[in-house]
């Protein structure tokens, strides 16, 4: 039998044929549609120079308001990580749903530095940054003290200029010495060891450290099972290549960010349409990021997308303009839009 279905679309009724009966913007309407910016345009769209100078006035202008009157956007992802950080330094706390990329952590960094001694175990350079790490608490059952062993290396450093990691532990008072000398051992060890053995134990102490993110254990344990098929198929690595493939198939996870405590949510783009808060700030509202840039694909060209009616770059765009339309129209009468773009990104 057949149901009645009522198909309700997010759009003034002046516009209702800029739509289809699905509610998907015509893109022979939306592609060439003229914007209507609220004026003073250069108080709704703010150019900076950089990112920084960018997410600084964004922050500026958000402190004018309550957060709960605030719908704040990052539609650029190059400045998800800063524009957290740069508001939770303000004082304002920020949830992101999309979580923070791994390879933007703490943890990364050691590992970076594990590799780097990895390589060359005689290497003295990365030894203080590395037991300046709080994981090396973890991975070195001899570090008992860290504040006391941070201001030893240092110490160390400026007096000795340790040629090598042997000189270190020559020169090293007795008790930087013990974790040195275990540092050392981890890595030489590795050097004689099977890539995978010497992973695994890394990764067990490590694993041990506070605030390791859960989300990364599965893919680095599936990325050391496929350096033992590699193994089996006498393909030996070093462990310092062994780890650049771990650390190469891992750095795409993302850790979920802590709600408890933040005072407001950074938004995507496609979450904007179902906020209800009357003041909208956008930051990177830049072109390739929106509209997004579709990758042409070898066997799905922009040709071939439009014949069998996936989703084209005019689709994009129209969808994009119709959003961008209704969020300024939605709040003409009372709220306001602000849109922050810059030159460069903050790196």
């Amino acid at each position: 039998s057949k149901v009645p279905v009522e198909i309700l679309v997010q759009a003034e009724e002046a516009l209702s044929h800029t739509v289809d009966h699905w509610g998907v913007p015509d893109a022979n309407y939306w592609v060439h549609s003229e914007i209507e910016i609220p004026g003073p345009a250069e108080q709704t769209i703010q150019i900076s120079a950089n990112g920084h100078d960018a997410i600084d006035a964004l922050i500026a202008g958000a402190a004018e308001y309550r957060s709960d009157q605030i719908a704040l956007a990052v539609t650029d992802v190059a400045f998800g990580p800063v524009t957290s950080d740069q508001f939770k330094t303000a004082g304002w706390p920020v949830f992101n749903p999309e979580g923070t990329s791994i390879s933007k952590t703490g943890l990364w960094a050691f590992l970076k530095q594990i590799r780097s001694a990895l390589s060359n175990p005689r290497n003295f350079l990365p030894i203080p940054s590395l037991l300046k790490a709080p994981e090396s608490q973890a991975l070195l059952k001899g570090l008992t003290s860290p504040a006391m062993a941070a201001k030893e290396i240092d110490a160390l450093t400026q007096r000795h200029l340790p040629q090598n990691l042997g000189h270190a532990i020559h020169c090293a008072s007795d008790s930087l010495k013990e974790p040195l000398s275990e540092l050392q051992a981890i890595l030489e060890g590795a050097q004689t060891a099977r890539a995978s053995q010497s992973l695994e134990q890394l990764f067990d102490r490590i694993e041990s450290s506070p605030g390791f993110p859960n989300e990364l254990v599965d893919p680095f344990l599936e990325a050391i099972t496929s350096i033992k098929q590699l193994e089996k198929q006498k393909q030996n690595l070093s462990t310092h290549h062994a780890l650049d493939l771990v650390l190469q198939s891992c750095e795409g996870v993302k850790i979920q960010s802590e709600r408890a405590g933040t005072v407001i949510d950074q938004l995507g783009w496609l979450e904007l349409p179902y906020t209800a808060e009357p003041h909208l700030f956008i930051l990177g509202l830049h072109e390739t990021c929106v509209p997004e840039q579709a990758h042409d694909d070898g066997f799905l060209p922009e040709s071939l997308r439009k014949e069998i009616q996936l989703y084209s770059r005019p689709q994009l765009e129209a969808r994009d303009a119709y959003l961008l339309h209704h969020m300024l129209a939605s709040r003409k009468a009372s709220g306001s839009v602000k849109i922050f773009l810059c030159q460069t990104t903050p790196s």
